[in-house]
């Protein structure tokens, strides 16, 4: 993510964790080890930047989603985890998106993995049962992501959640639902996302923000000529209570669909 300070605020993927954890704290490193004023990263599994529009106040929670999902792929899965790690890294997101909440006028979260996709990856499950309960119910306005090499725009109808996908600045997947079809509607029967945008052009997005409208543009290869963009309004059903699950928007879902993921296990919001 840049800013117009022209900070770029990383975060870890699946590719740097691949390389090892010496490799992934080197990223980190960086910030303290090197006069780069432009790299900002300096924690994992969360860090919050804040940034002032006018009387707006945008606060931007950065996620190592390979910290919350880790049995995407073997290399992190067989390292990094245990169901105890997963929950320590749980409850420190959840706890810098509740801080962010408490003042927040834009709330949006960001990461690697995404939560929401129609592309080649989909969604990603380990996500949608820790991550997606925690992102509704504290009034997160958007999450964006990348990992599926496509642009995609998603909205969860009921609450205005927008899921923002720009992964393919360079490499381009070979598919991607282009609309609701049937396929798509059938492995998310139910969903309240809809599909508002997909494409597979090389692109990028860029975000607006006033204090009562964010627009998120797509962009092309010409930044000049929009692929796509959608105008939002701010959440107002931000909650930064202590735990999450008093929130009123958070999902009436079991302990078992909200807490289990494919590496075994039961994990909960609290502290590790």
């Amino acid at each position: 993510v840049e800013t117009g300070a022209h900070l770029r605020y990383a975060i870890l993927g699946n590719h740097d964790w691949h390389q090892g954890k010496n490799a992934s704290m080197a990223q980190l490193s960086r910030v303290a080890d090197t006069d780069d004023d432009e790299w900002h990263m300096p924690s994992t599994p969360v860090y919050t930047v804040t940034e002032s529009v006018g009387d707006a106040i945008v606060k931007l929670v950065m996620v190592d989603t390979t910290t919350l999902a880790p049995h995407v792929t073997r290399k992190t899965r067989d390292v990094y985890g245990t169901p105890e790690l997963v929950q320590a890294n749980l409850a420190k997101v959840d706890a810098a998106i509740a801080a962010a909440a408490d003042d927040a006028t834009w709330l949006i979260v960001a990461g690697h993995y995404p939560v929401r996709s129609v592309g080649d990856h989909a969604d990603t499950l380990q996500l949608t049962k820790l991550l997606l309960p925690i992102l509704l119910a504290r009034g997160v306005d958007a999450y964006l992501c990348g990992h599926d090499h496509s642009l995609q725009s998603l909205v969860d109808v009921p609450t205005g959640l927008r899921f923002v996908v720009s992964g393919n600045g360079a490499k381009l997947e070979a598919s991607v639902q282009e609309f609701w079809s049937p396929l798509f509607a059938k492995a998310h029967a139910e969903s309240t996302v809809n599909v508002e945008f997909t494409s597979l052009a090389n692109g990028f997005t860029a975000h607006v923000l006033t204090r009562h409208a964010m627009t998120t543009t797509f962009c092309g290869r010409d930044p000049d000529v929009a692929l796509f963009a959608a105008t939002q309004a701010p959440r107002r059903d931000k909650c930064a209570r202590a735990d999450v699950t008093t929130c009123p928007g958070w999902a009436d879902s079991s302990e078992e669909d909200r807490g289990k993921s494919g590496g075994g296990g039961t994990w909960k919001i609290g502290a590790s």
